[in-house]
């Protein structure tokens, strides 16, 4: 049915039949090759788009876990990833609760990818530092800067974006949306 509009039949005999695009229909055939080309160029692009986001995205929080891997007295307790090597429809960042991090949060985190989520577990300045002395320097205006950092990352990562907090996570997660 789409491609009737282009159709022409050829004879008007037993053998009749419908060839698509004959020469006296190029203006026809034109304009379904154009349309066909932009509709393939749109989709294509957005995929593109969503593509270069999901990199982007994935690069920054590289970056991030890079910077913090100075400062951490342990790699275990800094920002985690867990992805699926694409965009998905639902991203979840969860944020830890004072003096924690993503460790803490590992089995929740778990589920949810496992559920098909893309993950982003935080880790708020501070926290689990080399110096023992660092979470009474940090200021409430860093946890909420890096957790709208980390919002802004997430959101290449899924169409959808639950933000999860535990305790001072919880505040956070509040104080974001």
């Amino acid at each position: 049915p789409f491609l009737s509009p282009f159709m022409i039949q050829t004879s008007h005999d037993a053998r009749s039949s419908m060839k698509l695009c004959e020469l006296p229909d190029f203006k026809k055939c034109f304009t379904l090759f154009l349309t066909m080309l932009l509709i393939s160029t749109c989709f294509n692009a957005s995929a593109q788009v969503e593509t270069a986001a999901f990199d982007l995205s994935i690069n920054k929080l590289t970056a991030l876990q890079n910077r913090e891997a100075k400062t951490l007295e342990d790699l275990k307790h800094g920002t985690q990833v867990l992805s699926h090597g694409r965009k998905t429809k639902t991203v979840l960042l969860s944020l830890p609760g004072l003096h924690e991090s993503p460790f803490q949060l590992k089995t929740l985190n778990q589920f949810f990818f496992d559920e098909g989520a893309n993950v982003v577990s935080l880790h708020l300045p501070g926290h689990q530092q080399k110096d023992e002395n660092a979470i009474n320097q940090v200021t409430a205006q860093e946890w909420e800067d890096a957790v709208s950092e980390a919002i802004t990352m997430a959101r290449g990562l899924g169409d959808e974006l639950i933000v999860l907090g535990y305790s001072t996570g919880g505040v956070l997660a509040v104080q974001a949306a």
